[in-house]
C-alpha cells in the first residue's frame, strides 16, 4: 500500500480501524488540535460505550482519518496516485542523464588530459597519467570505458612512437 492508496483487499467501510502500529509495529505521534464542539462530540460519542471500537478519542481520531485516506485515495487523488510512477520514472531519468553527462565530462577530461601532457611534450607525465586513467576506466560502464581507453590507447601508442 503507497502513501496515497488503501487498498487493503479486507477494507470497508463498517469496519473500525482503531489500530495504532502498522504491521511492523511502526507509528508516528501526530499532535493536532480540533474546534471545541468536534472535541465534545468525540467525547460524546467514546462516553456512550455505543461503539465498543472506540475505547478512546484517538480511537475514534484514527478510525476516521484511515476512512478518509482511503476515500480520497478512491475519489479525488487518483491522478495524483497515478502521477507518481511517472514522477519516479522521471527522477530515475533524470539521474541517468547527469550520469551520462558525469561519464561524458569524464571521457572529455581524459582526452584534454592526453592532448595537454603530449603536446608540452612531458611524456613521462602522459605515460603516469595514462597508466593512472587505465585503472580507474576499468570501473566505467560501456561505451564510455571504450572511448577512455582507445583515448589513452592511442596516446600510449604516440608515446611508444616518440620513445623509438
Amino acid at each position: 500500500m503507497n502513501a496515497w492508496e488503501t487498498e487493503d483487499p479486507g477494507y470497508s467501510e463498517d469496519k473500525f480501524y482503531t489500530f495504532a502500529k502498522d504491521n511492523q509495529g511502526h507509528s508516528t505521534q501526530i499532535n493536532t488540535r480540533f474546534a471545541d464542539y468536534i472535541v465534545a462530540t468525540i467525547a460524546e460519542i467514546v462516553q456512550s460505550k455505543e461503539i465498543p471500537e472506540y475505547a478512546t478519542a484517538q480511537d475514534f481520531i484514527r478510525d476516521s482519518v484511515y476512512h478518509r485516506i482511503h476515500w480520497v485515495s478512491k475519489n479525488r487523488c487518483r491522478k495524483l496516485s497515478r502521477l507518481l510512477p511517472i514522477m519516479a520514472s522521471i527522477q530515475e531519468s533524470e539521474r541517468q542523464i547527469e550520469e551520462v553527462k558525469k561519464l561524458n565530462d569524464m571521457v572529455e577530461k581524459i582526452k584534454k588530459g592526453c592532448e595537454v601532457l603530449y603536446n608540452v611534450p612531458d611524456f613521462a607525465a602522459l605515460k603516469e597519467f595514462i597508466d593512472r586513467q587505465k585503472e580507474h576506466v576499468e570501473e566505467v560502464r560501456e561505451p564510455y570505458q571504450s572511448k577512455a581507453l582507445k583515448i589513452l590507447n592511442e596516446y600510449e601508442q604516440r608515446v611508444k612512437e616518440e620513445g623509438k
